[in-house]
């Protein structure tokens, strides 16, 4: 069963922080008697927002919380310029208002060995990477490495949490906060030689894109396993290799079945079905387009297809033909697909 197929849990907000400049805090609980919402740290929520005007919109906030040591569970959103989802948490949202969200998603969790963690987070990417860091110190006894960049210190987000996990756990816990305007950008060569004595080791990177793309070359310049690497990005994924990439002489043709009509859609080989869709003005449903969420979810009926990203359908769902249509490119000359 996909997750689109899952019932919305209905959930209050129970408090908000600011927890630096632009970064907010919400910490909820289910507003049903008796109901729990089962999570890993790292993970992200899909929620449905109520925006004035418009029809509610899906969007995907990381998870800050770690399901061990905190008691509730809290996502963190940075306001954006224009973005539509996080200025109305930040206008309109207050505690005490209910809320409808997706169950928690995402396979951004700690591995189950006990080699040394890594983590890496650039900005806002140290939403997830914070959760997983009080998952590994408190339910392992794993040596962590923190790795956090920020440009200021007033836009540097728990800056006090991660004093207090260092201050807790000295004997394995290695926090190095980097304040970009006064220290400079993290270069190549310095994830090297921080991380190059720690052979074994799994790695865990979150951040924008271009950070996200540096440390993950650097790391695998200095020997690591791209399969000891782990990554979340905020923003457009990486483009898949060229091995993977389908060849074709001309434009495919998607042949789109949404809302009960059938619709025939020039589809370029290098351009996401959801952008095809759009250029061809039809109004498909999508959020993050960040392959975070399930709200562009397809099924391919027939064709070969590869997706750029996936961080929420699982194999079961890949094998039955689902899809994430703002991360789908073309295999064929003509590919079926179905909106749910």
């Amino acid at each position: 069963m996909s997750r689109q197929d899952e019932a919305l849990i209905t959930v209050r907000i129970t408090d908000i922080v600011d927890e630096s400049r632009h970064v907010r805090t919400f910490t909820l609980e289910p507003a049903e008697a008796g109901r729990g919402i089962v999570y890993d740290a790292g993970q992200f929520l899909t929620l449905r927002l109520p925006v004035a005007g418009a029809e509610p919109i899906m969007r995907t906030y990381s998870i800050s919380t770690c399901p061990i040591s905190d008691r509730k569970l809290a996502f963190t959103v940075k306001r954006a310029a224009g973005g539509v989802g996080s200025n109305w948490l930040y206008e309109l949202a207050e505690v005490g208002m209910v809320l409808q969200t997706h169950p928690p998603a995402g396979r951004f969790t700690l591995d189950p060995s006990d080699l040394t963690v890594h983590l890496y987070a650039a900005g806002v990417g140290i939403t997830p990477i914070i959760a997983l860091c009080k998952y590994a110190l408190t339910s392992t006894s794993r040596r962590v490495k923190l790795h956090y960049s920020s440009r200021t210190r007033d836009e540097a987000t728990f800056i006090g949490e991660i004093a207090r996990l260092r201050e807790r756990y000295a004997d394995r816990f290695d926090p190095d906060v980097r304040l970009t305007n006064e220290a400079g950008r993290v270069e190549a060569e310095e994830i090297q030689r921080a991380t190059g004595r720690d052979v074994e080791a799994i790695s865990y990177v979150c951040g924008p894109a271009d950070y996200t793309r540096m440390v993950v070359d650097s790391l695998v310049a200095a020997g690591r396993s791209r399969d000891a690497i782990r990554t979340e990005s905020f923003g457009p994924g990486p483009r898949p290799d060229s091995e993977a990439m389908p060849e074709l002489d001309s434009p495919s043709v998607a042949v789109v079945h949404l809302n009960g009509e059938q619709t025939r859609v020039r589809w370029p080989a290098d351009m996401p079905l959801i952008e095809a869709l759009d250029a061809a003005g039809i109004a498909a449903p999508s959020s993050c387009r960040q392959g975070e969420c399930l709200t562009c979810e397809c099924k391919v009926q027939s064709g070969n297809t590869v997706m750029l990203k996936n961080n929420v359908l699982d194999d079961e769902d890949i094998d039955a033909g689902y899809a994430l249509a703002c991360q789908l490119l073309p295999g064929d000359p003509e590919i079926v697909i179905a909106f749910l």
